[in-house]
């Protein structure tokens, strides 16, 4: 990816196994991969193709950025700091 470029969607933290296959854990901070269901880019190569929709990413490669909705501090408050 340059920089700009960006993929959004449903982000699952998760383990994978030697298999291939993986299974969802509770916390980011314990998954070894995130698996993103319906990924959107705004890259001009597609990310994904219609016989596949997830992405499955590992861990040591995600930089974390986020967009606050509204209400996310009413609903979410031991997200926030307090100042």
């Amino acid at each position: 990816m340059n920089k700009g470029e960006y993929i959004k969607g449903e982000l699952t933290p998760a383990f994978q196994y030697d298999s291939g296959k993986w299974e969802e854990v509770e916390f980011f901070e314990t998954a070894d991969v995130y698996v993103m269901r319906h990924p959107v880019s705004n890259m001009s190569t597609p990310i994904t193709s219609p016989n596949y929709t997830d992405l499955i990413v590992k861990a040591e490669d995600v930089d974390w950025s986020f967009e606050e909705q509204a209400g996310m501090r009413e609903h979410y408050p031991h997200l926030f700091p307090t100042e």
